[in-house]
């Protein structure tokens, strides 16, 4: 179970570009999804789609941002 969790670690933090870019991705897709909920039927709907994937999207990015920053604080122990 450990090598598990120290192989996602690594990987989370080799790849921190990648959790970092969804994490952007998230915040653009929720601040459009917002815009959105200006207008009535359709793109009311459209925008409750695009606040959900971005809301996915920036929990996405903060876990990976957590991951790292609690990796190096392990390392430095």
């Amino acid at each position: 179970m450990a090598m598990k969790a120290a192989r996602f670690q690594r990987l989370a933090t080799d790849f921190q570009w990648v959790h970092q870019g969804i994490g952007i991705f998230g915040s653009l897709t929720f601040f459009i999804g917002s815009i959105f909920f200006l207008w009535k039927d359709p793109l009311q709907l459209v925008g409750v789609w695009l606040f959900i994937i971005g809301s996915l999207g920036m929990l996405i990015g903060n876990v990976g941002a957590f991951i790292v920053k609690y990796g190096r604080h392990q390392l430095d122990l």
